[in-house]
Formats: C-alpha cells, sequence, structure tokens
C-alpha cells in the first residue's frame, strides 16, 4: 500500500493528532524560549567555563649558514607528557560501630550458656559478627573481634 492511498483514508482528527506533537513543541518553545535558554545555561555552565591544560612543547630554533645562505630550523623536543600530580586527601576510615546484642537469658552452672537475640551460645562460640564469646558471667559476657574487647551487660 502506498503513502498516498494511507494518507486518502486519514481523517481531519487523525491529521489532528498527527500533528499535535508539533504544534505542542512550537507552543512551548513561544512561551517558554527565554526560560529554556536559563536552564540549558544553568545544567551546561560547569562545561562553559571548562579551560584545559595545554602542556608547553619546548622548541629550538637554529639558524645554519651555508654558502651564504641561512636556513632557519625549527625542531621540536618531543617527549611524553606528563600529568600534573594531584595531592589525594587522605582517606579517613570510618569504623562501623560495634553490633548491638540484647542478651535475655543467662545460664551459670557445670557449663555456662547464654541467650542472645533468641540463640543459644556457649563460651568459646563466634557470634554472627565475627567475635568470639570469651567469658560469661552473671552480668554479662565479654567479647573479642575487630572491635577489641568489650563487654556486654545483662540488662534484667
Amino acid at each position: 500500500m502506498s503513502l498516498s492511498k494511507i494518507l486518502e483514508k486519514l481523517t481531519i482528527r487523525e491529521y489532528i493528532l498527527l500533528s499535535l506533537p508539533i504544534i505542542v513543541a512550537i507552543l512551548f518553545y513561544i512561551l517558554f524560549s527565554s526560560n529554556f535558554e536559563k536552564i540549558i545555561y544553568k545544567v551546561a555552565e560547569d562545561n562553559l567555563n571548562y579551560m584545559p591544560e595545554v602542556p608547553e612543547i619546548p622548541s629550538v630554533i637554529r639558524v645554519t649558514e651555508t654558502e651564504g645562505k641561512s636556513t632557519l630550523i625549527s625542531l621540536l623536543e618531543v617527549r611524553p607528557y606528563t600529568a600534573p600530580k594531584i595531592e589525594e586527601k587522605p582517606k579517613t576510615v570510618e569504623k562501623a560501630p560495634p553490633p548491638t546484642y540484647r542478651i535475655s537469658f543467662i545460664y551459670l552452672g557445670k557449663h555456662r550458656y547464654v541467650i542472645i537475640d533468641n540463640k543459644l551460645w556457649s563460651e568459646g562460640d563466634t557470634l554472627p559478627y565475627g567475635e568470639k564469646i570469651l567469658r560469661i558471667t552473671k552480668d554479662g559476657i565479654l567479647v573479642t573481634g575487630k572491635w577489641g574487647e568489650r563487654w556486654i551487660k545483662f540488662l534484667r
């Protein structure tokens, strides 16, 4: 089917719908053209002020004389470009705070047990964050790990 036959079948409403995006775009441009310019300038402002650093290339100019004629020779010293060193700020490593555990029960008998976050643990066990239980007492537990040795109190 050719394009002319397709266009013959279109109604006025369909022509309007096809041309509507163009009409809307033209109206927006007419009404808001000054605002568009400001918005585009704000978005591109950083790139407009960009001045690249151009390395200086030293050149050597020699004048040679042969048989009364002087010849001007321009030579370029070609060396690899070395970028200027950017001093990096020392990275501050923020230590994550130690995890908090909720002790709900301590048992001291032939063996010592503690219930932490609804799970049963004993001395020597390793907690989820890599901390090891060193000692269980009636007041709390002593754990060691990447946060050092610390006491976790049993709050009744």
